[in-house]
């Protein structure tokens, strides 16, 4: 009778020690993991991409609107205003652009884009607000 102790199983050739072979078989399996095409791994459920149209129009915010117009009010309180100081017109809109779009990204990253209501009562009541100081 053999002794367990001794006793041994051949799994690899003479020639090759049994690491070297369980090494060459997990980079065998490894690479043909990698090889394998995208599509043929499942993910879980597909993935639907929205059209560009549907997308920019949920993106859309009243920060935002705000922005793409202020820039023709500013053109025409420029033609239009004596009154106005030119300077100040002029730096009263490259800050309130700038921080339009700073508070609009912020809010938008803060609610992942995913509370769309709620981002506009927020941006509607401080635009209001806004609106009713300067008036």
């Amino acid at each position: 009778m053999a002794d367990p102790r001794t006793h041994t199983t051949k799994i690899a050739p003479e020639d090759k020690p049994v690491l070297s072979n369980q090494f060459t078989a997990a980079l065998f399996h490894l690479l043909d993991l990698t090889q394998q095409k995208q599509e043929s791994i499942p993910t879980g459920f597909p993935l639907k991409r929205s059209p560009l149209k549907l997308r920019i129009l949920k993106r859309l915010s009243p920060f935002l609107l705000t922005a793409l117009f202020l820039p023709v009010l500013c053109v025409y309180w420029l033609i239009t205003g004596d009154d106005i100081s030119k300077w100040l017109l002029c730096a009263l809109f490259v800050i309130t652009e700038i921080n339009l779009f700073y508070i609009d990204i912020v809010l938008w990253k803060y609610f992942e884009g995913k509370k769309i209501a709620r981002i506009w009562m927020i941006e509607v009541s401080v635009g209001l607000v806004t609106a009713y100081f300067v008036a």
